[in-house]
């Protein structure tokens, strides 16, 4: 079973087999699937993930109940980290290097998602003409450009 352990002293992650004693150890997966419920889970669970499905779903006009899943270890490892910095008075640009550290440590031992970059191709066309609108009744029964209009097309996809 691995273990992420997380050093408060200087905001450190090692990922592990075994728990380490002196070290806050954050349990990657247990056999039924469920993840063991601590006070950061809790928190980033109840301020971070709730508020945000809320958000979502009231923009679309949902009234939802839901009872969600606790969030995932490397999740609550970078929350740890994070809240040591800011306990500490850490600026926040030391802060977001530990961040960036801890998660190379964690999707380097895959215990933690890979960044996957997108790239971006944009491609533009241009179009001369005039436009013509045919109406009936107050309904656009037929339309036609004739003029200068340029069209610009993106498209991303994962490398």
């Amino acid at each position: 079973m691995k273990y992420i352990a997380f050093n408060s002293a200087d905001l450190s992650i090692s990922v592990t087999d075994k728990r380490q004693p002196e070290l806050k150890n954050i349990r990657v997966s247990n056999s039924d699937g469920r993840r063991a419920s601590d006070p950061v889970s809790d928190k980033i669970l109840s301020e971070v993930l709730y508020p945000e499905i809320k958000k979502r779903d009231k923009r679309s006009g949902r009234n939802v109940a839901y009872c969600l899943a606790h969030p995932d270890p490397w999740l609550v490892a970078l929350g740890l980290v994070m809240w040591e910095g800011i306990i500490q008075g850490l600026s926040w640009d030391i802060v977001k290097l530990a961040v960036q550290q801890a998660m190379r440590v964690m999707s380097f031992s895959n215990v933690a998602p890979t960044n996957t970059t997108t790239a971006i191709k944009k491609r533009a066309k241009t179009e001369i003409g005039y436009r013509y609108t045919e109406y009936s009744k107050g309904r656009k029964q037929y339309s036609m450009f004739l003029g200068l209009r340029r069209h610009y097309d993106s498209r991303s996809s994962k490398k």
